[in-house]
């Protein structure tokens, strides 16, 4: 399929329908409303989500400026609950604060986890949610550098380059990733030019691309 470029929208600022650093976006049909679609964009210097169709119109914006505490947002993404796709969630990586922020489409939010001193990320900046409401997060920006899964209830469930304890170093420095059909995992590891995948049955694969072919 061949795709033809249709055009920008956007310019340099803080005000609505402008951006300073948009970091991640998010796109999908808007069960209210079949006939549009709607894209989530996170700003991490405005500290703000904006909310747009796809031509470029602006219809809302969720952040400090609305009294919401987001600091340096970096990644989003949807839940779209399957027997109830009207009642959708919209996941934020509050990176600054180490929190997920989970809101409604009306715009109300609650924090994971819940208190701050007890948060178990350190500054997560990509977060993906699967079909089942299981989380999955780039927990990287200082020593973690790993990539976390917890479940519905937000435990704990899996990870994915755990550091090693007597040397400091992660066994993988994820740089992003996403989840295939079925279920496996694919992260890649800019730093170290690696593509790792993992199958639901924790088989490993790594992918090395050749520097000598760029």
């Amino acid at each position: 399929e061949t795709y033809l470029f249709d055009g920008t929208w956007g310019d340099y600022g803080d005000g609505d329908g402008q951006f300073m650093q948009p970091r991640d976006i998010a796109v999908f049909t808007d069960p209210d409303h079949p006939e549009e679609n709607r894209m989530y964009v996170v700003d991490q210097v405005t500290n703000s989500i904006s909310i747009f169709l796809t031509d470029g119109s602006f219809l809302s914006k969720w952040g400090n400026i609305t009294g919401i505490d987001l600091m340096h947002p970096s990644g989003v993404d949807l839940f779209i609950p399957p027997g109830n796709p009207g009642d959708y969630k919209i996941y934020i990586a509050d990176t600054g604060n180490n929190q997920i922020k989970i809101f409604s489409k009306e715009g109300s939010y609650e924090t994971w986890p819940p208190e701050i001193e007890n948060t178990v990320l350190d500054q997560p900046f990509k977060i993906t949610v699967d079909q089942d409401e299981n989380m999955y997060i780039i927990d990287k920006m200082r020593e973690n550098n790993r990539l976390v899964g917890f479940d519905v209830n937000g435990t704990l469930d899996n990870e994915w380059g755990t550091l090693d304890p007597a040397s400091g170093i992660s066994s993988i420095k994820p740089s992003s990733f996403a989840i295939g059909p079925d279920g496996t995992l694919f992260i890649s590891a800019s730093s170290e030019n690696y593509i790792y995948t993992y199958t639901p049955d924790q088989h490993i694969e790594v992918f090395v691309a050749d520097v000598n072919s760029f």
